[in-house]
């Protein structure tokens, strides 16, 4: 119910946004910093974790289907850590941790 109910609240966007066709009329609104310039050609995100051996999206996508990823490695131990960072910054007065049961 909660979701069906929800699901009928339009997703407005601001008055002052601009509407466009495709990509290509979107605005530029800020920039943040200066765009860093290599003397060689950057790689994508998924190139770079790839080459370093912490993602494996083939294999991934050959058992749960494609847009799906397999840490690996250092990757895994970084998201250990930012689930630790995480529960530990909530150890504070008035919180409870809870974990839920599995089927």
């Amino acid at each position: 119910k909660f979701i069906i109910h929800f699901s009928t609240y339009p997703n407005l966007s601001h008055s002052t946004t601009p509407v466009g066709k495709d990509e290509s009329g979107n605005v530029v609104q800020s920039y943040y910093g200066k765009k860093p310039e290599f003397d060689f050609k950057p790689k994508g995100h998924v190139d770079l974790s790839v080459s370093l051996d912490i993602l494996d999206e083939k294999r991934a996508a050959k058992i749960s289907g494609s847009r799906f990823i397999f840490l690996k490695n250092e990757a895994v131990l970084l998201e250990f850590a930012l689930v630790q960072y995480v529960l530990v910054l909530f150890l504070k007065p008035n919180f409870s941790q809870t974990l839920t049961g599995r089927p």
